[in-house]
């Protein structure tokens, strides 16, 4: 109702944030604990998933990203459930909508940072369905509280950035940085990675 009402109202940009959807207490859970978890989920999905990504590896600029069986179940026990979702939004009012919209895909509420990894797989899924992305919100390592300078290690959000960075200009869209307010110590950083094509 919310999205229904904004785009009514002219908004030209939607923000999906994918909070609810996302299952945190996945990365707290021990081997066993996923995996019993894991043998919960629909099977023809799990082979559908296993099919596309286990054991492969994806070139990214320089980097090169696995999916080994650990990180797999991880990421889809943590974002499964947000793929349906977003195609369901995309579908019933992005796509269908009398003007262009720029939809914003946000992953960044989470307790755990984003790895690579999973930043991949949601894009990778996204091509797939069909859905245009303007940016992703993913969540960087690092405390990014409101209107003070970044938390963190600047070393380690250089290179998490860079990775998440590659991702964006390989699926073509924008990396976006949330609470990004007077984060001086990292905009270089940003500025850098993304030649600009960012949105703060």
């Amino acid at each position: 109702e919310e999205i229904k009402m904004a785009l009514d109202l002219g908004f030209s940009m939607i923000t999906l944030d994918c909070s609810e959807k996302i299952d945190g207490k996945v990365a707290t859970m021990t081997k066993d604990e996923l995996a019993a978890k894991y043998m919960k989920l629909d099977p023809k999905f799990v082979q559908e998933m296993e099919g596309a990504y286990l054991g492969k590896n994806f070139s990214v600029g320089t980097n090169v990203i696995r999916f080994d069986r650990e990180t797999l179940q991880e990421i889809l026990l943590t974002y499964g459930a947000t793929l349906a979702f977003i195609k369901e939004i995309d579908e019933t009012f992005i796509k269908n909508h009398k003007q262009p919209v720029d939809f914003e895909l946000s992953i960044d509420e989470t307790m755990t940072p984003t790895t690579p990894a999973a930043h991949y797989f949601m894009a990778a899924e996204m091509e797939k369905a069909g859905i245009v992305l303007y940016s992703v919100a993913p969540r960087f390592c690092g405390e990014f509280q409101k209107g003070i300078d970044y938390i963190g290690d600047l070393s380690l959000f250089e290179a998490d950035f860079a990775a998440h960075a590659a991702i964006a200009d390989h699926f073509g869209y924008k990396i976006s940085v949330h609470s990004g307010s007077d984060k001086f110590s990292v905009f270089p950083i940003v500025g850098e990675y993304t030649k600009g094509r960012v949105h703060v």
